[in-house]
């Protein structure tokens, strides 16, 4: 069966989305190559640790009920750029310490 754009993303929109909003996430057809779905995990989606693994499975499965068992999901995690460090980063200085790299070594 071909995959047409066009039925996949109002499946998408009237079946998925609401779903995953309940949850603060949301979901995106982004492009169709084949029998690849590339979709877009955005919002909580984006950062939750199930989204490769549960979610792609779910939405892999349901897919491939409606569209045929040769639909393949691929995710994409679209975080903002504000969410892209993790949070254990540690900030660098913005002016030098006390000790200077030339008090350091004598």
């Amino acid at each position: 069966m071909k995959l047409v754009h066009a039925d996949v993303e109002a499946f998408i929109t009237q079946e998925i989305q609401p779903k995953v909003r309940v949850d603060g996430g949301n979901v995106e057809l982004e492009r169709i190559v084949g029998t690849d779905v590339h979709i877009g995990a955005h919002s909580e989606c984006s950062t939750c640790s199930a989204m490769a693994g549960c979610m792609k499975g779910w939405l892999e499965t349901r897919m491939k009920r409606v569209f045929g068992d040769e639909c393949r999901v691929i995710m994409h995690s679209r975080r903002p750029y504000y969410k892209r460090c993790p949070p254990h980063t540690p900030a660098l200085p913005l002016w030098p310490t006390k000790t200077s790299s030339v008090e350091a070594c004598l």
